[in-house]
């Protein structure tokens, strides 16, 4: 997280990862099984190839998503910033561009805790009636309610400092 200011107001910025332990136990565990795969699929004596692909391309396949997976969640980042235009936030890969919460469209936001796992079934960007969530870690951040009726929760290791950074650009203070 970094906060700083910019004509005397304190700007807000945070990048999350994915932290959680089994999860990275998964990961490891699913990179050594495709590497192990990989080269019993290239030793000589191995049974024969039945899908008409040659070993080598077929270990490489093994090796590039058992590795790619694990190094496809170490880049995935949730970035967050508040500043004059609004709240910014990209799910890093999947959003290339940042999407943006402009202050004209934000009615209210609350800083909140919930249970990922029960209440968005999982992290990541999840999607439920009239909103959606990109959460990273946690089971704390802010709901966004725009003045359209849509809701975007943006999960957050340190939501008071979020909160403010918005009560302070947006003028508006957050609800109870």
């Amino acid at each position: 997280m970094n906060t700083g200011t910019s004509h005397g107001q304190s700007y807000y910025r945070e990048r999350q990862h994915f932290n959680q332990p089994l999860l990275w136990v998964l990961l490891l565990g699913l990179a050594v099984f495709s590497l192990f795969m990989a080269v019993s699929i290239v030793l000589p004596g191995s049974s024969p190839d039945q899908t008409g692909v040659s070993d080598p391309v077929y270990a490489a396949a093994v090796v590039a998503f058992g590795l790619g997976f694990p190094v496809f969640f170490a880049i995935l980042a949730l970035e967050v910033e508040v500043g004059p235009e609004g709240v910014r936030y990209r799910f890093f890969p999947i959003h290339t561009t940042y999407c943006t919460i402009a202050w004209s469209e934000l009615a209210r936001y609350r800083v909140s805790s919930w249970r990922s796992t029960r209440e968005y079934r999982g992290w990541g960007i999840r999607y439920k009636w009239k909103g959606y969530a990109c959460t990273v870690c946690g089971d704390q951040g802010i709901i966004f309610d725009r003045k359209d009726g849509t809701r975007v929760m943006l999960g957050s290791v340190t939501p008071r400092d979020f909160a403010l950074a918005v009560e302070e650009w947006s003028g508006i203070p957050p609800a109870e």
